[in-house]
């Protein structure tokens, strides 16, 4: 019979189960003019579930690459030879990184993929003295859409008066939006990773406590301590009913906690225990395994078992891939993204080796020396750039 295929819509069939096979699968399978259309890449999300590859991860960590790539298609690019002394990562949402430029005291909210950056300054009111964390997001909550605004909210605590405050950033208007600001004695930010439940971030405090921001109030709240520290390396992740949880690491145990309602109004803490040997073997518990980190977006996350790397997804409890020789430690912040192998919408090809780029340190200096990037003013819009250029491509900045 014939096919009831509308025109234009294409069916591969022999891909991966994961999505990172299916586009190896596909690059072998299908043309590129198939690969890279819209109507394909559409119906090739929506069959993955929505839920987007993790890509790699950025680390801190001085020691470490600054990114590390961890599938075979997507091999990153020359931001993962990028000095520490440069750049810092404060958040990965919605296939946006947000980072922090020390050169320049400015932030970058930067899509591996696309290549595409946006600059913006510090607000005025962030005190000299304060420590501070960020979180970026799409709109849309997904990273479907490239051109769909871009928030970044950004919390900081002074240690003078201990005031908190937040304030958000939209790509769309250009500038910050109002200070809401709240009083909490004996407690700050410290730079761990956030997470986004519903419409609310979450950040951990120094003294174990939760802060949200409300991003439709646009209002602060404290929430109580968490019952375990796990030794200051505890993650925030959703937990069920749409309420925040965390998770921590005791000896060979993976301990999952969430917030339940309870009859009284009140919102106690219970836990999930998970035990590493049933789920990694045995030799696991040998090496003491550490909680390095989580990804939301992909609802996965990381133990490092002495150098050994595994991802897990949480909901399914199942050893998703392990990686050797990787001494990495806490916190790591995995980096997800839909993306096609080369050149997907229009970007730059990021799938190439990273000799093929202009020369690394290159990019760090480019960034360093942005015109205008230090005389970006609050009320300025700051210009969408490329940063990163192939070979031979170069633009001036």
């Amino acid at each position: 019979p014939p096919s009831r295929r509308p025109e234009g819509v294409a069916e591969l069939r022999r891909l991966g189960k994961s999505y990172s096979e299916a586009v190896d699968s596909a690059q072998l399978l299908a043309p590129a003019s198939l690969i890279h259309d819209a109507r394909f890449l559409c119906r090739f999300h929506e069959f993955h579930r929505g839920t987007p590859p993790v890509l790699g991860f950025f680390s801190n960590q001085p020691s470490f690459p600054f990114f590390v790539s961890i599938t075979n298609t997507f091999a990153g690019s020359a931001v993962g030879k990028i000095d520490h002394d440069y750049l810092s990562v404060l958040d990965c949402r919605h296939g946006r990184a947000l980072l922090k430029c020390k050169c320049c005291n400015e932030l970058l909210v930067l899509d591996l993929v696309t290549g595409d950056t946006i600059w913006l300054p510090y607000p005025t009111q962030l005190p000299k003295q304060a420590t501070y964390n960020g979180a970026v997001l799409c709109v849309a909550g997904h990273d479907n859409c490239h051109s769909c605004p871009v928030l970044v909210v950004l919390v900081f605590s002074n240690k003078v008066d201990f005031i908190t405050a937040g304030c958000v950033y939209s790509s769309e208007t250009g500038v910050w939006g109002e200070i809401t600001s709240i009083h909490m004695p004996d407690s700050f930010v410290v730079p761990l990773p956030t997470v986004l439940v519903g419409n609310t971030l979450y950040w951990l405090l120094d003294n174990d406590h939760i802060i949200q921001f409300d991003l439709d109030k646009h209002r602060l709240d404290l929430i109580e301590e968490v019952p375990h520290s796990y030794c200051k390396q505890v993650i925030i992740m959703p937990a069920e009913d749409g309420l925040v949880g965390f998770a921590g690491v005791d000896g060979s145990s993976l301990h999952l906690w969430s917030r339940v309602g309870s009859i009284d109004g009140g919102v106690p803490w219970t836990r999930r225990i998970i035990d590493f040997e049933e789920l990694l073997g045995p030799e696991t518990s040998l090496c003491h395994p550490l909680l390095v980190g989580y990804a939301e977006d992909a609802d996965v996350i990381f133990i490092c078992a002495d150098t050994s790397v595994y991802m897990i997804h949480l909901k399914s409890m199942m050893k998703i891939e392990r990686w050797n020789e990787l001494d990495i430690v806490f916190p790591i912040f995995p980096y997800t993204r839909f993306y096609s192998p080369v050149k997907a919408l229009g970007a730059y090809c990021l799938a190439a080796e990273p000799s093929s780029f202009s020369a690394v340190p290159s990019l760090a200096y480019s960034v360093s020396r942005m015109p205008g990037s230090r005389s970006t003013l609050a009320g300025e819009r700051p210009r969408r750039r490329h940063a990163l250029q192939p070979a031979g491509e170069r633009r001036p900045w």
